[in-house]
Parts: structure tokens; sequence; C-alpha cells
């Protein structure tokens, strides 16, 4: 039996450590924390660091930490589980972020086992961040440039239009007009034939 729990611990590790996702647990009972190799990793911590409930919330900011003090307490009290993408500040000093997962288990009634999973979502963050960037920078372009933006489904035929099209073709309908009759009634006729 200890054999093959040494190799499911090997196992949930290896395939952890691949998938960059660590666990943790927290008995309430008797306070002990437990800590995956991958959750070490992602503190920046040693094989032998042994950690507290206390001390793993020190690990986020000042601004984030009422944040995951809050699920916990929401999840020992209410039973409510939490899946957030937090701030997070390595031993080494080193600002990440993190995805928390966890949930509280209960016995009679009373909250025994706090469980969940970690992950460093950071690379995940700065491209949703990046995409946001460049989205604001396109947005003010054509804002300030006075440009409309359409889109065509070549399958459907449905044309598309943001709310700088309608106004630059002189709609009054509050954007309920179709696009496609407002183009046949604004484009010159003779255009029409060499557009399509």
């Amino acid at each position: 039996q200890e054999e093959e729990l040494r190799k499911s611990e090997r196992f949930l590790d290896r395939t952890g450590r691949m998938a960059g996702v660590g666990g943790w647990e927290v008995d309430l009972v008797t306070g002990a924390v437990v800590w995956s190799r991958e959750t070490r990793r992602i503190h920046g911590v040693d094989a032998d660091y042994a950690p507290d409930l206390q001390t793993a919330f020190r690990f986020y900011p000042p601004d984030a930490r009422p944040v995951i003090e809050e699920a916990v307490r929401a999840a020992m009290t209410q039973g409510t589980p939490w899946d957030m993408e937090l701030p997070f500040v390595r031993a080494d000093g080193r600002r990440i972020w993190v995805r928390a997962v966890g949930s509280a288990e209960f016995a009679s009634g009373v909250p025994v086992r706090l469980v969940g999973a970690f992950q460093d979502i950071s690379d995940k963050v700065a491209q949703r961040l990046e995409i946001k960037q460049v989205n604001d920078r396109i947005a003010l372009a054509t804002e300030s440039g006075g440009i409309g933006i359409w889109e065509m489904d070549i399958a459907s035929g449905e044309l598309i239009w943001d709310a700088r099209m309608y106004q630059l073709f002189g709609d009054t309908s509050g954007g309920r007009a179709s696009p496609t009759t407002l183009w046949d009634e604004r484009v010159h006729p003779a255009d029409l034939p060499g557009l399509q």
C-alpha cells in the first residue's frame, strides 16, 4: 500500500509539473498544510519549506490578501468554493499572477479540510493585457481618425457595422437600419456594380 501511495504521489507530481498546476491541502483540525512540488516551485520555496495558512496568505500583496482571505472564510462558513486570478509575490520577490482554486470539506457540518489547486498564469495575463492595449490603441486610432469598421460574413452575406460606419453613412435610425440597404442607398448607382 505504501508503494502504491508513493507511485500515486510520483504520478501526481509528474502530471502537475507537466501541466504547471500545483495542489495543496490544509487540515483544519491539526493545522497541517501540504503543498505539492509544483506548488512549492510556484511559490519559489525549497522542498523542506513548512508552510502554514497565515504565511501562505503573506505571499499575496496587501491589496490581494483580503480577497483570498475572504474567499477562504466564505468556503469555511458557507461552503462556497473559489476560483480566482490574483497577483502574487514569490519568495524571491518576483511578482507573478496565479490562479487559486479551492474548496472546503465538511464533516457533520464542520469544516475539516481545505483543498485546492494553484497555477502560475503570468504568461496568460500578460497576453491578455497586451491584447487589451493593442485593442485600446486601435480604438483610439479609429476614433480619432474617423474610421468606420465593417465586417461581412461571406457564408451568410451578413454585413456588420460599428457605430462609426452608421455615422459616416448619415444614418438617423440609431443603428437599426440594414447596413446593406444603407450601402445601396448611399453609394452612387454607377459605382455599385464595380463594388459588388
